[in-house]
């Protein structure tokens, strides 16, 4: 009797650990917006950029978080963006630009 109830046990721990998770960040290029869930390291998101004034709005939920917003080696934006707010940035030229998101258990989103 108890040999059951044991498989059934098993077999529901089994399941419960089958559950499909959401990617850590998620990027909507049209939106211009990207979600990211208790990231950790160093995630390099290639987004197109045009020419000129932008702002960069993050909002955090947790954790820590750096971006860094570069273009080959030209670095146009390095800085703790632990807290919400907002960033300015004088782009040079439109083109695909590197926005690296590094992280630390960092829950929020970017919005460029």
């Amino acid at each position: 009797m108890k040999k059951p109830f044991i498989i059934l046990i098993l077999f529901a721990a089994v399941l419960a650990g089958c559950t499909r998770k959401s990617p850590p960040i998620e990027h909507t290029p049209e939106n211009r917006l990207i979600y990211f869930t208790a990231i950790d390291g160093d995630h390099p998101i290639e987004i197109n950029m045009e020419a000129g004034e932008h702002t960069l709005m993050v909002a955090m939920d947790n954790g820590e978080l750096w971006l860094k917003l570069t273009k080959g080696d030209k670095v146009f934006l390095d800085t703790d963006a632990t807290f919400s707010a907002e960033y300015q940035v004088q782009l040079d030229e439109s083109g695909v630009y590197t926005l690296t998101l590094t992280g630390k258990k960092a829950s929020g989103s970017v919005n460029y």
